[in-house]
């Protein structure tokens, strides 16, 4: 039994070393929004649907600010 319990703590702690590692945050200017194109034709759709590449008119407003505590 306690060899077991040894290699629990031996196999959590390595795997919380070898964990990958979170990004460092948002990158500015890496926003891929789709946009509207001239000519493009405006799909009509019934129900529910998922949308590959939907026309997109105003997007908030598109920015990266620091988090301060």
């Amino acid at each position: 039994m306690w060899v077991q319990i040894i290699l629990f703590v031996i196999t959590s702690f390595v795997s919380y070393l070898l964990r990958p590692k979170p990004p460092a945050g948002p990158q500015p200017g890496k926003v891929d929004i789709p946009t509207v194109e001239e000519g493009r034709k405006l799909g009509v759709l019934f129900g529910t649907r998922w949308l590959k590449a939907p026309h997109v008119y105003w997007w908030g407003d598109v920015k990266t600010t620091a988090i301060k505590r």
